[in-house]
């Protein structure tokens, strides 16, 4: 199944998919940009993004569920934004869930092996979240 976008449209070539782009959709890097510091990009202004709507204010409390890229970054921006929050963050990963605590996760959940509720309800005085 094809899937389309406005400004995007499909082309078959031998050896694969390919997705033309209209010119008003693409942003041209700078020839110095490492092309890996320019693939996180697209991520970092979807997290940006995120926090500005979300308007989060000091003393609120903030559950990130996605633990890629996004929701690390998502993390990041509260933590290092003026206003101080609570960050809770759960995930089954391990590994996500000790970096998410280095980059100022409050609590960190294991939502297989701890009850979620129970944790939410504590971290935020109650069921009001």
């Amino acid at each position: 199944m094809e899937h389309s976008a406005n400004g995007v449209t499909p082309v078959r070539r031998r050896h694969g998919r390919l997705r033309q782009f209209k010119e008003s959709l693409v942003y041209k890097l700078p020839d110095d940009l490492p092309l890996d510091a320019g693939a996180f990009l697209e991520p970092l202004s979807i997290a940006v993004h995120a926090v500005d709507i979300a308007k989060v204010k000091t003393g609120d409390s903030v559950i990130i569920t996605g633990g890629g890229p996004i929701g690390l970054l998502i993390l990041a921006g509260c933590h290092q934004s003026r206003r101080r929050q609570k960050c809770w963050f759960p995930n089954r990963s391990q590994k996500k869930r000790a970096l998410a605590k280095r980059s100022g996760a409050d609590v960190t959940v294991d939502p297989l092996n701890e009850d979620l509720l129970a944790i939410a309800n504590k971290f935020t005085d109650g069921p009001r979240f």
